[in-house]
């Protein structure tokens, strides 16, 4: 049982989530607009062959892992020279950052005076206790790799026929998405797709969407911004 609320991280890791693909995002967004959802079975029609030929293969699925790079950019130099205050600052260079691989000093709010120290979690999903590996785009990039929690890592820890997806539930009252991790589909699964998911507002298929401990369709309302 995957509990969605539970180990909250840091806001930069949370920033890293939202980036994981930008994946998270598109994926919900393509629900946006539309006709209204019908119920779902999770044996419809598909081109696929032999025994699974009735399984429908979701959109975005984690067919095989990826060997995430070893190289990561740098913020440096960082300029601190206008900081009047440095209490916010935890690292003022690379170099302070040792006490895990890949260490770089990094700016969470954007802000040269906020400074603190992001490490690489994994390089490949072996060094991940449950989920995945999630790479940052590029060795340029300053992100971090990091592992999601799930209970698979590729289609194959789902069994035959099984598909393993990226899931994430819109929160709060902006509908910030959050709570990114890899699932299993299940055979009582009312989605698959963003697109099962549309009727109105802001709409999104995730795993334990409505409290559900199956991938279903959820609705986020976000306030109006003025």
């Amino acid at each position: 049982m995957i509990t969605r609320h539970g180990n909250p991280r840091p806001s930069l890791r949370r920033r890293m989530r939202l980036r994981t693909g930008i994946a998270v995002a598109l994926l919900l967004c393509a629900s946006c607009g539309g006709k209204a959802h019908q119920p779902f079975a999770n044996v419809a029609a598909t081109a696929n062959s032999g025994a699974c030929r009735a399984v429908r293969v979701p959109k975005e699925h984690r067919a095989v892992a990826q060997a995430c790079p070893s190289e990561r950019g740098s913020h440096e130099p960082i300029d601190m020279s206008a900081c009047a205050d440095h209490s916010g600052a935890k690292c003022t260079k690379d170099a302070d950052c040792t006490a895990g691989q890949n260490g770089r000093c990094s700016l969470p709010h954007n802000e040269p005076c906020d400074t603190e120290c992001t490490y690489d979690e994994c390089l490949t999903d072996s060094d991940c206790a449950a989920g995945p590996c999630v790479c940052r785009m590029s060795g340029t990039d300053t992100l971090q790799n990091i592992c999601l929690p799930g209970n698979c890592k590729t289609d194959s820890d789902c069994g035959s026929c099984g598909y393993c997806s990226l899931s994430a539930t819109p929160v709060g009252h902006d509908c910030r998405v959050d709570y990114p991790m890899y699932s299993c589909h299940t055979a009582a699964d009312e989605c698959i797709d963003p697109s099962d998911c549309v009727d109105g507002g802001f709409s999104y298929c995730a795993f334990g969407a409505s409290d559900a401990e199956h991938w279903a369709c959820g609705t986020c309302l976000p306030f109006p911004v003025p």
